[in-house]
């Protein structure tokens, strides 16, 4: 038995939690796939996925082994590189997805530094206001936001996003500015429809927390229509800063409540790279994730235009 194959094998599986998926992956057949699998069960002793007619899960010892197993597929991965020469640019052709706003104004413009950088690598972007499953539609990574579920997905951090309360001038003039938080509940608010449940602002304050309903004329799927909306006076918006920038310091949005760290959610939330974390994870993805991290910096850099 080629151990460390069948590990591998175990390891894309449980990422993928499809034996035929597994085999796509490994350019193998799902029987090859579910032999491996059997042969990596009988030589530990234990169970590690259950096969059902709904489909495949983890069994308890198969979860405790996955982490150690993804770390061993990886070492091993990662020294046969080195020994062949790592060092080499990557090639080949690189799938990528993100929100539209966030790709439109950060990805697409690391793109051809990215591009000029490494000139064996082609790229196609897919730009999405939706979650769109990475295996299914062939993207080797995706860049999102918010808190993850949990996922046999890497997900590395790129950044914290901050959100920014704001409104145009014209609005201000016709409506006032709020004082606080409850005072939200006076005003249109421009509101984003996917992921604003039950239309609630949340703020906090050093350990004063506000949970706000709000409401307004518009709500939208689609922050680019909700930036638009607050440019032209049709009320007050909470919106990521990485969407802003240019538009706080032109004066054309006013920040409002700056003492208060606004969110549409309970909780905070994260801008994260996500790909698949198997033993064929590629030097190109890595190559990618990396220069995704020196190009946005820490802070990042649209915090350090203000």
């Amino acid at each position: 038995m080629d151990l460390v194959r069948c590990m591998e094998t175990f390891v894309a599986v449980a990422s993928l939690r499809s034996l035929t998926e597994a085999a796509r992956a490994q350019n193998l057949t799902p029987s090859a796939i579910s032999k491996q699998l059997a042969a990596l069960e009988e030589h530990l002793g234990i169970m590690l996925v259950s096969r059902t007619t709904r489909g495949l899960s983890l069994t308890s010892a198969g979860q405790s082994f996955l982490p150690r197993a993804i770390k061993i597929v990886d070492d091993i991965s990662s020294a046969l590189e080195d020994a062949r020469g790592s060092s080499l640019a990557p090639r080949g052709q690189l799938s990528i997805g993100a929100p539209v706003a966030f790709g439109r104004l950060h990805v697409g413009p690391a793109i051809p530094k990215f591009l000029r950088q490494f000139p064996d690598v082609s790229i196609n972007l897919g730009l999405f206001d939706r979650q769109v499953d990475p295996v299914s539609s062939g993207i080797d990574v995706s860049f999102r936001m918010g808190q993850l579920r949990d996922s046999s997905f890497i997900a590395s951090k790129l950044a914290t996003t901050r959100r920014v309360l704001c409104a145009s001038p014209d609005y201000i003039a016709r409506r006032g500015r709020p004082r606080s938080p409850d005072d939200l509940v006076q005003h249109d608010c421009l509101v984003h429809t996917i992921y604003t449940a039950r239309n609630i602002w949340y703020f906090r304050r050093k350990n004063d927390v506000r949970s706000v309903p709000v409401k307004g004329r518009l709500g939208a799927n689609n922050s680019e229509t909700l930036f638009q909306a607050a440019r032209q006076g049709l009320g007050i918006a909470l919106l990521g800063s990485w969407a802003i920038t240019k538009e706080l310091k032109s004066g054309e949005l006013v920040p409002l409540l700056p003492a208060w760290t606004g969110e549409i959610t309970r909780d905070a939330r994260h801008l994260y790279l996500v790909y698949q974390k198997t033993a064929q994870t590629s030097q190109l993805t890595r190559s990618f994730v990396e220069f995704m991290h020196a190009y946005i910096g820490s802070p990042p850099y649209w915090e350090e235009r203000k």
